[in-house]
């Protein structure tokens, strides 16, 4: 499969999570009927949760809990700007294989607006379909690309398989019309499959009400998302609210049939394939 299906959730450290229980842990999240969770495994060049992921990978298997990773990246240096984007991209290569995951999350965000950006987005994405051509990979950043113009997102999407924007909602209420435009504005970049990722998680005393779960969950079903996820299971989040789990527990993903891939996307893939390379257009 090309992109989770179902329902998702993120996890940013295991050791955070029921006190380090990976086997608890499984149980609690198969007891949601979540089908697979995204793991924090590496920040930058450095791999994270290292010491926990074996242990948690074999507990969610062992109970058919699908396991992907995702990467904060950074590019660049933070002081000299020079790229660390092959090495970071090293970093997720050796993480994947390592640990058989099922597919990879890339998180660029703020530092991904500079000078460069371009290039080393390119850099880490062709080092990663290099080692991973058929390797299901989503990006994972800002919700609404539009007052983020800085970040390339071409040069990413281009070469990924789906979307998966942090649709947070944060000291708002309204987490259906923010769902809606973030779908409309990233499929106007890339027509790819929509697994968008809400907010189950406090901030600054803001906090999302079941009501709002609820309604996230009900507007990605009614658009015929393919599935969505959880910021997140630790992080002051879902394992910390009962009635969010419950919310989350009772949302009925069912038998989801995916969406037809994008000419766009089969034609990209195509010509990849063939040891093309494709020009951003923008």
């Amino acid at each position: 499969m090309r992109y989770p299906i179902g329902k998702s959730c993120m996890i940013w450290q295991l050791a955070s999570c029921v006190g380090g229980d990976p086997v608890r842990l499984a149980a609690m999240v198969a007891k949601a009927n979540i089908t697979s969770v995204w793991i924090k495994c590496a920040n930058g060049m450095a791999d994270f949760n290292a010491a926990y992921l074996p242990g948690a990978i074999s507990a969610f298997n062992a109970l058919g809990i699908s396991v992907w990773g995702w990467q904060y990246v950074y590019g660049g240096n933070i002081w000299t700007y020079a790229s660390i984007a092959k090495q970071e991209a090293d970093a997720a290569i050796l993480n994947i294989q390592r640990y058989r995951l099922s597919g990879w999350i890339i998180d660029p965000e703020s530092e991904y607006k500079r000078k460069g950006a371009s290039v080393w987005a390119d850099t880490y994405m062709n080092a990663l379909r290099a080692t991973f051509p058929d390797l299901p990979i989503g990006l994972c950043s800002y919700r609404f690309p539009s007052l983020h113009p800085e970040l390339p997102w071409h040069n990413f999407l281009r070469r990924c398989d789906f979307h998966a924007p942090q649709v947070y909602w944060i000291g708002a209420h309204n987490p259906g019309e923010q769902l809606l435009r973030s779908h409309a504005e990233l499929k106007a970049l890339f027509d790819l499959p929509f697994v968008p990722v809400g907010s189950a998680y406090t901030e600054h005393g803001w906090l999302p009400n079941v009501g709002e779960i609820n309604e996230f969950n009900h507007t990605a079903q009614e658009a015929h998302f393919p599935g969505i996820s959880w910021w997140c299971w630790d992080d002051h989040g879902i394992e910390e609210h009962p009635d969010w789990l419950a919310a989350i527990s009772a949302h009925d993903w069912g038998n989801v049939l995916p969406p037809p891939l994008s000419w766009e996307w089969q034609v990209t893939k195509a010509l990849t394939s063939l040891g093309f390379k494709i020009t951003d257009p923008g």
